[in-house]
């Protein structure tokens, strides 16, 4: 029978190291879920064979590292990569109150031959992608394009548009 004191337990204080290794773990975590995610990759790749060679090959940088699981990429991670994400934006955003956006529209016709329009909010701090309209039934009319960036003027307020830095 085990007994209390049987059990060594390590009250010591981890080394500066030690917990270096497990940040630098997590920002390469961070970078790999931004590339699934910028790259539309299904997270079930990462139990792939040909992507866990490719990181064990990697790893000569740090050979320490761990590839997140699957269940940590899809929950965990993804949620973290947003919520920074979410931070990054706004304080883009914020810059629309001081300096004001340009809203800039990019048609293109897709391989069905549909317009789609990609609308997107430009400012020093960076630019913001809004959205993609699909314009099905639609010409690549002026009219339309126009009253297209109309709405979006609208949804972020004509006094923070064109402003230029006054």
């Amino acid at each position: 029978m085990e007994t209390f004191t049987s059990k060594v337990i390590d009250l010591t204080q981890p080394k500066l190291q030690t917990i270096w290794n497990i940040k630098k773990g997590e920002e390469m975590d961070k970078i790999i879920t931004k590339f699934f995610i910028g790259c539309g990759i299904p997270f079930n790749v990462i139990e792939s064979n040909h992507f866990k060679q490719m990181i064990y090959d990697a790893r000569h940088y740090d050979p320490r590292y761990l590839l997140p699981s699957y269940e940590k990429l899809r929950t965990t991670l993804l949620k973290e990569v947003k919520n920074d994400l979410i931070k990054d934006l706004d304080i883009v955003k914020e810059t629309w109150k001081e300096i004001g956006c340009t809203i800039t529209c990019d048609g293109w016709t897709s391989v069905d031959n549909k317009l789609v329009l990609n609308i997107l909010r430009v400012c020093p701090k960076g630019d913001y992608f809004s959205q993609a309209v699909d314009s099905i039934g639609k010409t690549k009319v002026a009219t339309y394009i126009a009253d297209t960036i109309y709405e979006e003027i609208e949804k972020v307020g004509s006094e923070k548009c064109g402003r230029g830095g006054d």
